[in-house]
């Protein structure tokens, strides 16, 4: 016997909630990494507020005896401020979809289905827009490609205000070689703190395995961490996203260096990932079931990343 439109909605539910969150948190390399690394947290509020230093404190300095100590005031903080994003996903089942599938297996292995149908569009949605352009006032999530810039706005302050407020960025090579993968890599290293995650496309990805292969270092890599292949470079997993930006045969394709310690993932704990049952539409033999969550991806100190972004692969 088929199930019953109340009893699809509940079943609905309930498959939703089994793992959505961990779907969505694993469903790209640099997720995975920020999971595993303890920086997506639930938090609420109007906004997220991050403290960032911009100015060294001038009251400090050598003395001796009875010299005299400076306690001259410094204006040194500021905040980064991030607007909430919201995002969104309809499962929709039909009542003729359900008299196909009539019995309680097939009805549930059409469900489950449908609901990996929309965990999938959800996870591109949120993944396209980690690696876009997006700005502040954009709908979605602020963008790598915003975030690690050497200009413009981000968490509402510009870098032409604060100039330690940018990331260095490579534009002047075409040709991926390890020289310069070394000097982005120390563009945004201070001591010891240095990118721990790598990200880029698979064009790239490739031409670094070639890279490795030829000198002899492939011992070094080639490892799977949460079901993504990695290499690694000075002991940092390099992964490839195939949302990260980039096309075949034009000096496009980017190249993330990226420092967990700085970035966050922040997840409203009044809607993470939360499922409600619209139940059944008046104009249409449906059953619909909403899954929405509010985000922001957020960093503190833009210095600590860098990319390249003008990579082309070989003819």
């Amino acid at each position: 016997m088929a199930l019953t439109f109340d009893q699809v909605s509940g079943l609905t539910h309930s498959i939703i909630n089994e793992g959505l969150a961990d779907n969505i948190y694993d469903s790209n390399p640099l997720f995975m990494h920020l999971k595993e690394k303890g920086r997506i947290s639930l938090d609420g509020g109007d906004s997220i507020k991050l403290p960032i230093t911009y100015k060294k404190l001038e009251a400090v300095g050598s003395f001796q005896n009875y010299g005299l100590l400076s306690t001259l005031p410094t204006e040194s903080e500021t905040a980064a401020e991030y607007d909430w994003k919201r995002y969104y996903c309809n499962i929709v089942i039909s009542r003729h979809e359900l008299l196909r599938n009539s019995g309680e297996s097939a009805a549930v292995n059409l469900l489950r289905g449908k609901i990996r149908n929309g965990e999938m569009a959800l996870e591109d949605a949120m993944a396209t827009d980690l690696f876009s352009a997006n700005a502040d006032s954009a709908t979605g999530i602020l963008g790598l490609r915003q975030m690690v810039k050497a200009s413009g706005l981000a968490g509402g302050i510009n870098s032409s205000d604060f100039a330690g407020w940018a990331s260095d960025i490579d534009a002047t090579t075409s040709a991926l070689v390890l020289s310069s993968m070394e000097q982005a890599y120390l563009d945004a290293s201070i001591g010891q703190d240095a990118p721990d995650i790598i990200v880029t496309t698979k064009r790239e990805f490739r031409r670094f395995w070639l890279k490795l292969q030829a000198v002899q270092r492939f011992g070094e890599g080639m490892k799977v961490n949460g079901g993504f292949q990695y290499l690694l470079f000075n002991g940092v997993p390099v992964f490839h996203d195939s949302h990260c930006p980039g096309t075949s045969n034009t000096a496009d394709n980017h190249m993330f260096f990226l420092n967990s310690r700085w970035l966050y993932l922040f997840v409203h704990s009044d809607d993470a990932f939360k499922v409600e049952r619209i139940g059944r539409i008046a104009e249409q033999d449906i059953v619909v079931n909403q899954v929405t969550t509010t985000v922001v991806f957020a960093t503190d100190n833009r210095r600590m990343h860098s990319a390249m972004t003008t990579l082309k692969e070989n003819p």
